[in-house]
């Protein structure tokens, strides 16, 4: 009876030991496989959550500048949507990111960026991923366990066969910007977020005006709003690299829509007053 039980509790502690631990894996892919010098192509940055709900992905992925140049990133699809640290080229060979999800996110193949890369060199070489954290959506902040699949690269002389397409006169695709609040960005208070893609060129970047009478300056998600209480439109560009614009307005909670017209009213009959003030010392002399 007692050589059962010990063999019992052999078989229970064996198990146990066995269990896999689960891993979130990051990994770089691509639809291009046979690549020539001059050919432009895309990889994806995508994390599969192995069953889990992440909540918080960043990352710095190294690329061979011997053999590729850097073109742009697009983050328009990306399940991340609070950047603390939007995609960036560091200039040398590392593109970084940080950024979370409210209320977590699970998949198999979920989207993180898309790099742009164009050939310029024969080789062999591998755009790897450097450094990789991720944080479970558990309300306790728990690190991740992340596991990296790299992307191999094959590049052989010979013509390029990628047409790229200098036209672009489409503008960035429509969007819905949104007015959050959460404790763990600027203190708690309002904040706006916002994110969409071009087809064409490529997003370039965005711009922020609050109000009517308000100055667009350059934004990027989350933007921390100066009016904060929420009583004036809200107005989203967004440039692509051809230049072409799309504009998104905003109507926050509190905002009144006989405030704004009582300011151009306001400043119209100012306008006038001053006008006449003018004419009248002018007809004086």
């Amino acid at each position: 009876m007692r050589n059962i039980f010990i063999l019992f509790l052999l078989i229970v502690v064996y198990g146990w030991s066995c269990v896999p631990a689960m891993a979130a894996v990051l990994k770089v892919e691509s639809d291009f496989s046979a690549l020539r010098v001059g050919d432009v192509f895309t990889v994806d940055l995508a994390v599969g959550t192995e069953g889990q709900v992440l909540n918080a992905v960043e990352a710095e992925v190294v690329f061979p500048t011997e053999l590729l140049e850097y073109v742009a990133s697009d983050d328009g699809e990306s399940v991340v949507n609070l950047w603390i640290a939007k995609p960036r080229y560091d200039d040398i060979n590392v593109v970084s990111f940080s950024g979370i999800t409210p209320g977590g996110f699970s998949g198999v193949d979920e989207k993180l960026l898309t790099l742009t890369f164009k050939v310029i060199n024969v080789g062999q070489g591998t755009i790897k991923i450097n450094q990789a954290n991720a944080l479970l959506h558990d309300g306790l902040g728990t690190a991740a366990a992340v596991t990296k699949q790299n992307l191999h690269l094959a590049i052989s002389a010979g013509e390029s066969a990628t047409v790229v397409n200098t036209i672009d006169d489409e503008i960035p695709e429509h969007f819905t910007p949104e007015v959050i609040q959460d404790a763990d960005l600027f203190d708690g208070a309002y904040s706006l977020i916002f994110a969409t893609e071009d087809k064409g060129s490529g997003l370039d970047y965005f711009e922020v005006k609050e109000g009517w009478f308000g100055l667009y300056h350059k934004a990027s998600s989350p933007y921390l709003l100066q009016n904060q209480a929420l009583n004036k439109k809200i107005f989203i560009k967004a440039i692509d690299r051809m230049k072409n614009e799309r504009v998104e307005i905003l109507y926050p909670q509190n905002w009144q829509p006989w405030s704004e017209h009582v300011a151009v009213i306001i400043s119209i009959l100012v306008v006038c007053v001053l006008s006449l003030f003018v004419l009248r010392r002018f007809w004086r002399v």
